[in-house]
């Protein structure tokens, strides 16, 4: 498995929400729903500024800090979001991902 901490800048921020873990597989469908799926990804925001993602390569163990761009931002954000059961945090009203939110 591959744990990467995704860091961002005060300006980008991560959100989070009252259910913050997501699950990823990226065939939908497919009735796979386990860790040893190639395609599982775990994602949680961990705070304004950082959020931990768990994949599962081909690869050996490993844990890697990556600069998260502005689409990363907000594509987990937008998964953030979706998985909310009632309530977002935010450390700002704007962030990345909120103009594609349904209000």
């Amino acid at each position: 498995m591959t744990w990467g901490v995704w860091l961002t800048t005060d300006h980008e921020p991560f959100i989070s929400s009252d259910s913050p873990v997501v699950i990823s597989l990226p065939i939908e469908g497919s009735g796979v729903d386990d860790l040893d799926h190639p395609g599982f990804e775990l994602s949680m925001p961990l705070s304004k500024r950082a959020a931990l993602v768990i994949g599962r390569p081909n690869s050996e163990p490993q844990i890697v800090i990556y600069d998260a761009v502005t689409e990363a931002v907000r594509e987990m954000n937008k998964r953030t979001a979706a998985r909310a059961a009632s309530f977002l945090i935010a450390s700002s009203i704007s962030f990345p991902g909120e103009e594609e939110l349904t209000r």
